[in-house]
């Protein structure tokens, strides 16, 4: 080997092959030493000496698949005929492909540009929906009613709601109320929800794409219409939009599981998989104890998909910490209450008491295990997953789970028990919104659908006639409009509390006319929690005791 002039190394075994005229000599040697120009036949057409602009050969192994030439080749010669000569003279050289995806197949790069552009603008979509109906203050409409007023009370006085204490929620939401100074504070936690429900339309989105890979020859057209399709659906579902328009914790649950199921299809590295969710879990379990459904998925998922890497040391210890740190915000819970803020659901200063807060004790008379009730809770379970979407998307999503389950099956598996234990869970759970619980199964479902549509389109444009292939895209365009848009015209209607003043003002009214110091009793959770906010955030009638009998404990007369 030798070097040649102009940085480029010149080996002494022939790997290009060049017409010897067109060095301007007959004797088949090139202009630098060491290296011979192999004989070929000469051509009977007359070829113009073509001007070099690189010759360069690296790195040539036995076959030489190192071989790297860049020629300027001249007008006398084809650029047909040129690729039939190295073919025919150096076979060794093959055209690089794209690299495979997850099921072999050439990988379709979407652009990240507009990946990012689509993403927002999906998030702009979502929140423009819900804060076109986003209540003023509290609300008493939509389940569990009436929750809103004891939330927003926690978040003002950066108290302890109702069990488990949502540390996160208060800190969270206690951060943004601060930064947003817009309309009442039930208001801005309103507009918080409605930012979290949106993040979670966006990571349905990113989820559906990441997933695409698993669907060979779909274009960025086809993986694009899906998950956009995908993701505007699960925006405009009834659930997670009744609960996008108020005060509540249901939208964050939603923005988690999402978040979870992102990671879990994302790229196959043991150590960024296991950590990130690991953590991401964490401040899930800080937030809603019922995430951990979604966890225990994904820890299946990544067992099956990485195996015994799991069980490294330093790995799992990574994990482990990292999914234990967040928890620490539950220490909150009790450092708060010793300071007696005026919102302090079951003041957990105590070690006992800190333990029914945060495991929800108060709540376990709801639950009931018996099999009975699972069989009568299933179909009333299963016809409200299917009434949050158009009726085809649950069908799609069977489709898409049983494609992954060949596909990727530890996603398929991480979504089909995630969806097993919430809808069981619902079945057991006979508390008042309950319903809001199957919202991570409406996330893994608008994801399964997402790839099911995606496959679709790749068979109907394989399966149509060439000539109709050109009224494909318009007919897709026209069957995703009718999964969203039928559903977002009826959710302006249905879920619009703009005007939603019922609460406040049936707080307000009843307040002003307690007499000085005296005291007013409530039964019901919508009325008392109303009550707790005028007075804690409105500073209304402050010497008003609001008693509600059916809670027992000082903390909650004040």
């Amino acid at each position: 080997m030798a070097a040649a002039p102009g940085g480029c190394v010149a080996m002494t075994r022939p790997l290009a092959i060049m017409h010897d005229r067109e060095w301007g000599s007959g004797s088949g040697a090139l202009p630098w030493p060491n290296v011979q120009m192999p004989q070929v036949a000469r051509s009977s057409a007359r070829l113009r000496p073509p001007r070099v602009h690189r010759l360069c050969w690296c790195g040539a192994g036995p076959e030489g698949s190192g071989v790297r030439a860049e020629l300027d080749r001249d007008r006398g010669m084809s650029r047909q005929r040129s690729r039939a000569v190295a073919a025919r003279s150096h076979p060794a050289v093959t055209t690089p492909v794209p690299a495979p995806g997850r099921d072999g197949a050439a990988r379709v790069d979407v652009n990240a540009r507009a990946t990012a552009l689509f993403a927002a603008g999906i998030g702009l979509v979502a929140f423009a929906l819900y804060l076109a109906t986003t209540a003023p203050s509290v609300s008493w409409r939509f389940p569990p009613h009436g929750d809103s007023g004891d939330l927003a009370s926690a978040v003002a006085t950066w108290g302890i709601p109702h069990p488990t204490g949502y540390p996160l929620y208060v800190l969270i939401g206690g951060i943004f109320t601060n930064l947003v100074p817009v309309g009442q504070i039930a208001y801005r936690l309103g507009l918080f929800s409605g930012l979290c429900a949106a993040g979670a339309a966006v990571f349905v989105f990113l989820t559906v794409l990441r997933l695409a890979p698993v669907v060979p020859r779909a274009t960025a057209a086809m993986r694009y219409g899906a998950a956009i399709t995908a993701a505007l659906a699960f925006a405009t579902s009834r659930t997670l939009w009744s609960q996008s328009v108020q005060a509540e914790t249901y939208a964050q649950l939603a923005l988690f599981a999402a978040l979870i199921a992102w990671i879990v299809a994302g790229p196959r590295d043991p150590r960024r998989q296991l950590w990130g969710a690991a953590l991401a879990g964490g401040f899930a379990l800080t937030h809603h104890t019922t995430l951990g459904f979604s966890i225990l998925g994904a820890a299946l998922a990544l067992a099956l998909r990485h195996r015994r890497r799991l069980l490294e040391p330093r790995l799992l210890a990574g994990a482990i910490v990292l999914l234990l740190a967040p928890l620490t915000l539950y220490l909150m819970l009790p450092l708060r209450a010793a300071q007696h803020p005026a919102s302090n659901w079951g003041d957990p200063e105590t070690f006992d008491r800190f333990v029914d807060v945060v495991t929800g004790a108060p709540y376990h008379h709801y639950l009931d295990h018996s099999l009975s009730v699972f069989i009568q809770g299933l179909p009333v379970a299963i016809r409200l997953l299917i009434g949050q979407f158009a009726w085809w998307i649950v069908p799609f999503a069977v489709g898409g789970a049983v494609l992954l389950w060949d596909a990727d099956r530890p996603f398929a598996a991480y979504g089909v028990t995630a969806i097993a234990l919430t809808t069981i869970f619902y079945t057991e759970y006979k508390a008042d919104g309950r319903e809001n619980y199957l919202i991570q199964a409406d996330v893994l479902i608008a994801i399964f659908a997402g790839v099911a549509m995606l496959a679709t389109l790749v068979w109907a444009f394989e399966a149509a006639q060439p000539a109709l292939r050109r009224y494909l895209p318009a007919l897709a365009v026209a069957a995703a409009a009718l999964t969203v848009l039928p559903w977002a015209v009826a959710g302006l209607h249905d879920f619009n509390l703009r005007n939603e003043w019922d609460g406040w003002n049936y707080a307000v009214a009843t307040l002003n006319a307690a007499p000085l110091n005296g005291t007013v009793v409530s039964d019901q959770d919508p009325h008392t929690f109303a009550l707790w906010y005028a007075q804690r955030v409105g500073h209304i009638r402050r010497d008003v005791t609001v008693v509600d009998p059916r809670f027992k404990d000082p903390a909650h007369q004040r």
